[in-house]
């Protein structure tokens, strides 16, 4: 959808796949293109653990639009494929994917597709206490580990 906020897939007038938090935490802990390698039509750069960018459709770099919370990024991705994507797929609660004519809306650069990192740096809804996650990976081609988590507090409602 593009919007800040997660909307129903019934409502979704646009053709769209979305990843939530559940899927995510079985993918690969790598960039977001990695994440996203496995959804028909999308593939992914690699440079590198974490630097992976989406490519949808053959469409890569500037013709894809990476969006936080429906807003535009600047970084050196777009680019430069050796350039990490500034949203860490572990800390999004959704990632939607957005294909099709329909991405057109959100300028020229967008014809490849978009690709939709929602988080909860907005709350949607009020923490009451402490809640959070814990990601380690390691793998043994590059001997590499990595660990990653957020944590969120609150007074409650």
């Amino acid at each position: 959808t593009a919007a800040p906020f997660a909307i129903s897939l019934d409502s979704a007038t646009t053709n769209i796949d979305v990843v939530d938090r559940d899927e995510l935490d079985l993918a690969p802990s790598g960039g977001l293109g990695d994440v996203l390698s496995g959804m028909p039509g999308v593939r992914s750069t690699f440079f590198g653990p974490g630097a992976s960018r989406p490519v949808i459709r053959g469409l890569a770099g500037p013709r894809v639009l990476v969006l936080s919370n429906g807003l535009g990024q600047v970084d050196a991705s777009a680019l430069s494929p050796d350039h990490a994507v500034a949203t860490d797929p572990q800390e999004a609660e959704r990632i939607e994917v957005l294909r099709g004519p329909s991405a057109l809306a959100y300028g020229g650069s967008a014809i490849g597709g978009i690709v939709n990192v929602i988080d909860e740096r907005i709350a949607m809804h009020r923490v009451n206490g402490v809640e959070g996650r814990v990601l380690a990976s390691a793998s043994s081609v590059d001997d590499g580990h990595s660990v990653s988590g957020a944590l969120r507090a609150g007074t409650g409602p």
